[in-house]
């Protein structure tokens, strides 16, 4: 894995196609900011773990069932971020410096909407999941996978800007 992002994406965002080189019509690995990649990829492979870990001790300590629904509520704030911090530091159009406060308005509302959305149609569509114990276990995953993305965010200490704080490069 170089740059921090998977080699069939790293070379799928690569490849040229029709006299135009990227996924997106331009050169997409030398726009995305290398330290916000490798920060991109860490917050999600650490609120994704976070959501299995969450689900397998609930899964020990509660049952099957319980298990899942903690783990759809990780689920829910794993896609949500991802969102976000797709918007913020791997999209192309974003890497514009005069774009970026848009990039984080649209980053955050989208957070929220897919987050309602998706709690809203869990709570409306899932009847076990409208018990008390079955949504406090939903919301206690959603809330601790959230809390692994701010650790992820606290420990590399970059501000937003996904340089980090160690001073390592990236590739």
């Amino acid at each position: 894995m170089s740059g921090g992002m998977p080699c069939w994406l790293r070379s799928a965002l690569a490849t040229r196609s029709r006299g135009r080189s990227g996924l997106f019509g331009k050169d997409v690995i030398d726009s995305v900011t290398p330290g916000a990649s490798r920060l991109f990829w860490r917050l999600v492979l650490a609120q994704a773990l976070a959501a299995l870990i969450i689900a397998a001790l609930v899964a020990l300590l509660v049952g099957r069932e319980p298990a899942l629904a903690a783990l759809w509520g990780g689920t829910i704030s794993l896609i949500a971020y991802s969102w976000g911090g797709f918007q913020v530091w791997l999209h192309p159009r974003n890497r514009d410096p005069r774009r970026l406060a848009g990039a984080a308005v649209r980053a955050e509302v989208g957070k929220i909407v897919i987050m309602l959305t998706l709690l809203w149609l869990t709570f409306a569509r899932v009847e076990m999941m409208r018990t008390r114990d079955m949504a406090a276990l939903l919301l206690l995953g959603f809330f601790l996978v959230q809390v692994a993305g701010w650790v992820v965010l606290a420990i590399s200490g970059s501000g937003g800007n996904g340089s980090g704080s160690s001073g390592e490069q990236d590739g």
